[in-house]
């Protein structure tokens, strides 16, 4: 009869906890109790318990106790409030107990590594994160207006520039034309002079034309 109620209490157990870690002045520990029964269980009493209240509380003091009541086939998370003092690990027991007190399977122990984080560090942990917003805000805008500056002059100086570097459609280079039309040229590059004409105000010549018609017989002609 003895090892039949045994195996039944074995039926009823904690579940294993890893160790965690708890940062903050305050948190909560979850502790899960597993009920393999065909039918549910009542009238237990789940506790937790610090080694170190100095440096965590279960509750407002060493230990806290929860009452527990799990259908059967089921699990049931129970909750604990703590809270930090100082920093280190603690360890904590968890252990189930009758009402009248008494032990109801094996306890589970874990370890809980305490980080307290201070006011001042959260001020200081906020203030870079608002830093890096701020930094990155104005990164943002002043891009915004780098790029709406040069849409700007890329319009207003869009025109003109085209108009000035576009070329007229059928025009032709006329230095090489000019060149071939010119007539020659000697080696000093001047053109050649042409004859001058005769002015009505130049003095005749001396000389009479010669007469084409024979001179007479004997005659003397002076010439």
């Amino acid at each position: 009869m003895e090892s039949y109620l045994d195996v039944l209490t074995e039926q009823v157990k904690l579940i294993e906890k890893s160790d965690a870690n708890l940062s903050g002045r305050s948190a909560t520990i979850p502790v899960t109790v597993q009920n393999n029964l065909l039918q549910g269980v009542e009238h237990l009493v789940l506790r937790l318990k610090s080694s170190n209240p100095t440096r965590l509380k279960i509750g407002d003091g060493p230990y806290d106790e929860k009452p527990i009541a799990v259908a059967g086939g089921h699990s049931q998370s129970v909750k604990f409030t703590t809270s930090a003092n100082a920093n280190g690990p603690v360890t904590v027991v968890a252990q189930l107990f009758t009402e009248d007190g008494q032990p109801y399977g094996p306890e589970v122990a874990f370890d809980v590594k305490v980080t307290e984080v201070t006011p001042t560090v959260m001020l200081v942990i906020a203030g870079g994160v608002l830093l890096l917003v701020l930094a990155g805000f104005r990164m943002y805008t002043q891009r915004k207006r780098a790029a709406a500056r040069r849409t700007a002059e890329e319009q207003e100086a869009g025109p003109g520039d085209e108009g000035l570097n576009e070329e007229p459609e059928g025009t032709v280079d006329t230095e090489d034309t000019e060149g071939s039309t010119d007539g020659p040229r000697d080696e000093s590059g001047t053109e050649p002079e042409a004859d001058d004409p005769e002015h009505p105000s130049d003095p005749t010549p001396d000389t009479a034309p010669e007469s084409a018609d024979p001179s007479g017989t004997g005659e003397r002609v002076d010439r």
